[in-house]
């Protein structure tokens, strides 16, 4: 037979475990129409966003977002040991609020002055109609 200490009984592996990252998308945003506001990761060294739709750079933690309708958005941080972990924001877009303008003419015939007012609700970036 062979020597016993050319094979140890027993042998002792080193197991390290790494963390996996904090990762925090941010506080919910709210914003109107037509406008913009910034997403904000933390708790990693890199980011991907999901879904990239609506956003300037889905591949860094403060994407400028500039969606059109409310959007749940995940956030993929890693850490620089490899790990991951996600978060999620809620992004709301509302509406433009409805203007009100008023209309005032007069109409003359006969010798009669008639003068008519009226409202018209106008919500800005729609296409206006006719009256």
């Amino acid at each position: 037979g062979l020597p016993q200490q050319l094979f140890p009984a027993s042998a002792t592996i080193a197991i390290g475990i790494n963390p996996v990252p904090s990762v925090d998308a941010g506080n919910a945003i709210s914003y109107c129409a037509g406008l913009s506001s910034n997403l904000s990761a933390s708790g990693a060294v890199s980011y991907v966003w999901s879904p990239a739709t609506g956003l300037s750079n889905p591949n860094i933690a403060n994407p400028i977002v500039s969606t059109t309708s409310s959007q749940t958005y995940t956030v993929t941080g890693t850490s620089n040991l490899g790990c991951t972990a996600t978060d999620q924001v809620l992004v709301t877009v509302n509406p433009l609020p409805l203007h009100v303008v008023a209309v005032v003419f007069a109409i003359e015939a006969f010798g009669l002055t008639v003068t008519v007012t009226m409202s018209v609700f106008v919500q800005p970036n729609v296409v206006p109609v006719t009256v």
